[in-house]
């Protein structure tokens, strides 16, 4: 009886803990989403348009904005991956041989919140709710098989990875700013992708090339072909 009573009184606590963090977990979220203030539009800025080249198989999706940091646009390539184009915030002086690159398994910052801006059918891409940061440096991890620099100079780092998880931050023991990771941390897919750092004139911008199924094959190479030169 006494047993019975103790695993009854565990069990409701444990429920109770588990209600508790998802009640704080959604108005933590509610709190972001008002201060971040995020809505869609139906269209993209023309210096993220200007970056690529015309071609049919890549089509606008819309572009999320928000008071806290700069537009970021979704683009749909060959009906099987989705491109993101974000400006990032950087200090003229920064130099993209300079980036810190990393290859270790992480995961998402706990404890703090990001909007998911893509969620697929294992696998999703947030970003960090909350003001950007001015990048003064460049944080960049990337763990998977078959990560390698495609290219790299002065004006772009360019990546490819079967990566588990992928991350960009711009302060050393800062919040990722971007993440890319899977929906369950204990069953980690593998998932095709490319990554760019390009200047143009005197901004910095990401693009991201994910697949919206993880078993899509993506050659090496494939962002680059949308770029325009």
């Amino acid at each position: 009886m006494k047993k019975g009573l103790v695993i009854t009184l565990i069990i409701i606590t444990f429920i109770g803990l588990l209600v508790y963090n998802i009640a704080g977990t959604v108005h933590i979220m509610n709190v972001a989403g008002k201060i971040d203030s995020v809505t869609t539009v139906s269209n993209a800025p023309k210096q993220y348009l200007n970056l690529f080249t015309e071609s049919k198989k890549l089509m606008f999706d819309e572009t999320v904005v928000s008071k806290t940091r700069n537009p970021i646009t979704k683009f749909d390539y060959d009906r099987k991956f989705r491109v993101e184009v974000y400006r990032v915030k950087v200090q003229p002086s920064i130099s993209l041989k300079d980036i810190y690159e990393s290859h270790k398994n992480d995961h998402i910052t706990y404890h703090h919140t990001f909007h998911v801006l893509d969620d697929f059918d294992t696998y999703s891409v947030s970003y960090k709710s909350g003001t950007q940061d001015v990048a003064k440096s460049i944080y960049l991890n990337l763990c998977g098989d078959g990560t390698f620099t495609i290219k790299k100079n002065d004006s772009i780092a360019y990546y490819y990875s079967r990566a588990r998880n992928f991350y960009i931050k711009f302060q050393k023991d800062g919040v990722q700013d971007f993440f890319v990771g899977p929906d369950d941390d204990w069953h980690q897919p593998v998932i095709p992708m490319e990554i760019m750092l390009m200047r143009r004139a005197d901004q910095l911008y990401l693009v991201l090339l994910v697949p919206e199924k993880k078993s899509y094959f993506l050659a090496p190479g494939t962002l680059l072909t949308l770029i325009k030169k």
